[in-house]
């Protein structure tokens, strides 16, 4: 069975996707040089622009795990106390 071929609209909406959600740039390392020591750190920067969803989810995950902890806690006290 021959592949399904994409359409041209199929290809048009394909490329504005990928025009308005950037891959994340990465930099190569760099050296730094530091005159007291003969040493050579190596700093890695990583620019994070694609992922601003990635703190909301982590975020909102952070709150929902937080409230159901407190949820258990409040029932095990209420259980053993009762």
């Amino acid at each position: 069975m021959a592949k399904k071929k994409k359409t041209r609209e199929q290809k048009i909406l394909a490329d504005q996707r990928r025009k308005e959600n950037p891959m994340p740039l990465y930099s190569l390392p760099q050296q730094v040089e530091t005159s007291a020591n003969d040493e050579r750190k190596t700093v890695h920067t990583v620019t994070t622009t694609g992922y601003r969803y990635l703190a909301v989810d982590l975020r909102k995950t952070a709150l929902l795990t937080a409230f159901i902890i407190l949820i258990e806690l409040l029932i095990r006290i209420f259980v053993k106390g009762v």
